[in-house]
């Protein structure tokens, strides 16, 4: 099956997971795969009652709790996303993705402050990574907060000092300050 599905074959993919699953079947690994294929083709009620197999059949696989997470702020599950999510970090309290999803959900919610202090968190815990901080920053740009915005950029780019996407978002934030130069230099 992972094998049709690393080839583009979803419909066969999904055929051979669901003839090897039952409704009982406890395969977190099984149910996870599938579910991410039902995810991906917009069937997310049934991914979400994969993930939940997943998470109950094996409580401790933070990548159950995860996809859960995600699929249920998908459908607008706030309160199921979190719930969710915060089991994944249970488990891992320092997880860069359960954090950055975390994040998101805390904006949906309008919950700026623990926004706010996910994304920072999933930021500082992969230096070497970007989604966090981009989001963080586009994050604080959206508020007007382009000092906080462009001091997590640079931060970042030192790491990354070539990183397209860094680079990007942080000439919107020179343009938003009123330096078009900086941001146009930062665009060629």
């Amino acid at each position: 099956a992972l094998c049709h599905a690393d080839r583009g074959e979803t419909d066969e993919a999904i055929a051979l997971l669901e003839s090897a699953l039952t409704p009982a079947s406890d395969d977190a690994v099984a149910l996870l795969e599938l579910g991410q294929l039902y995810r991906q083709g917009d069937r997310d009620e049934e991914a979400i009652a994969l993930f939940a197999r997943a998470a109950e059949a094996e409580p401790w696989n933070e990548r159950a709790w995860l996809a859960l997470g995600e699929s249920r702020r998908d459908v607008g599950d706030l309160a199921g996303a979190e719930e969710a999510l915060g089991r994944a970090l249970e488990l891992d309290p320092e997880h860069e993705w359960a954090l950055f999803e975390l994040g998101k959900v805390h904006v949906l919610q309008g919950r700026d402050t623990e926004a706010e202090a996910a994304l920072r968190r999933a930021a500082r815990n992969n230096p070497d990574g970007d989604i966090a901080e981009v989001a963080l920053a586009w994050w604080y740009r959206d508020r007007g907060r382009l000092v906080d915005a462009e001091e997590v950029l640079q931060a970042a780019l030192q790491a990354t000092p070539r990183d397209d996407r860094l680079l990007s978002v942080l000439s919107f934030v020179r343009g938003d300050q009123g330096r078009e130069e900086d941001a146009r230099e930062l665009r060629e």
